[in-house]
């Protein structure tokens, strides 16, 4: 297959008029089991302001994206606290729902089949950009205006952007990730080296549906629109405490705050023209199989100590190596704790790792 990247990256389409523009598929996810469910917007505004925001992206996509964008259902995803109140969105690549290697798109007719590619966005993310409209529309100052409208704009298109092109990359040739996968993969820490090579490919289209997105950040809109928040939190606070309405956007939330993560910091990558991951993020996209490929080598190296009487000492500083890299990913950091605790496979990976290293060390 020819690198995504290319392909996302071709030139994007011309102004279409208001017949050519579909009419999207869109879904409120609510958890019926949950008798405290509570959105803090309407299904309506939902409906609205994606329906919206996406008659303005759509002329802008390439025409594949296009494409996937007439098939994929997005769903405000409600359900899921932790995740709507943290993040933005996910698709095939993040959704526990979607089960590989399914090519299909979710919608309505096809309820009865599970596992199909959709795009999810959070309740945290319909917050920014109901607020983002409100402070637009309300703005009387045409430069501010016009930079309210421009930020918000710039981070529904960003996020889209990237969901739809996962969407396309699943639909093309889905990805398979280590975490579900069949029990006979996994072997007292081990994981199996084509899974592991496989599951890398998860990584590989973050970063392509990344530098694809990159192209619909607006530093001015973003900075603008970042401050803004801010400011407004600091002159209406009891609309962001605990319950309210705008709690999740929050610039007390404990991860991933909305001004300075969402939008002040994709306004830096923006000008900087930068997708690149930073620590914490290659941590956990690259921690989910790095480690596994640094367990399989050092197995192997102890096997051919063992079986085929090599020197340790030929081994003495790529092991050093090893060692290092490893503790870049597994420690006893918050972090890394918590990769740990998402990918539980990590955790006999570790107790091997310390297995083998002991061994290696043993009467060098």
């Amino acid at each position: 297959m020819k690198k995504v990247i290319i392909s996302l990256l071709l030139a994007i389409s011309g102004t279409l008029s208001a017949s050519e523009i579909p009419n999207f598929s869109i879904e409120s996810e609510n958890d019926p089991s949950s008798e405290q469910f509570s959105s803090r917007l309407s299904l309506e505004r939902e409906r609205e302001l994606l329906q919206n925001g996406m008659e303005k992206l759509y002329p802008l996509l390439p025409k594949h994206i296009q494409e996937v964008a007439k098939k994929t259902t997005i769903v405000v995803n409600h359900k899921w606290r932790p995740v709507t109140s943290t993040y933005h969105g996910f698709s095939a690549e993040d959704d526990p729902e979607y089960i590989f290697p399914n090519t299909d798109f979710y919608n309505k007719k096809s309820n009865n089949k599970p596992g199909l590619i959709k795009a999810n966005v959070t309740e945290k993310f319909m917050l920014l950009i109901d607020f983002g409209t409100r402070m637009f529309e309300a703005e009387t100052e045409p430069e501010k205006k016009a930079l309210y409208k421009e930020g918000t704009e710039s981070i529904f298109n960003n996020l889209l952007a990237h969901e739809l092109a996962h969407a396309y990359q699943y639909s093309v040739k889905p990805a398979q990730k280590i975490r579900g996968a069949d029990p006979k993969y996994f072997d007292n820490g081990l994981v199996d080296p084509l899974l592991v090579e496989a599951a890398s490919l998860v990584v590989k289209y973050e970063v392509e549906a990344t530098d694809f997105d990159l192209q619909y950040l607006k530093p001015d809109g973003l900075r603008a629109l970042g401050e803004k928040l801010l400011d407004y939190e600091d002159k209406n606070p009891e609309l962001f405490s605990e319950g309210a309405k705008y709690h999740y956007i929050s610039k007390h939330r404990p991860k991933n705050p909305t001004a300075r993560h969402y939008l002040i910091r994709n306004a830096d990558n923006a000008e900087k023209q930068s997708s690149k991951f930073s620590a914490s993020q290659d941590k956990t996209y690259n921690g989910q199989f790095v480690p596994l490929r640094l367990l399989q080598e050092l197995v192997d190296i102890n096997t051919s100590i063992k079986e085929e009487n090599k020197a340790k000492i030929a081994y003495q500083e790529r092991v050093k190596e090893i060692e290092s890299e490893w503790t870049f990913y597994i420690n006893d950091e918050a972090d890394s704790v918590e990769l740990q605790k998402v990918y539980e496979y990590l955790v006999p990976a570790k107790e091997r790792f310390e297995l083998e290293l002991k061994q290696f060390k043993s009467n060098l």
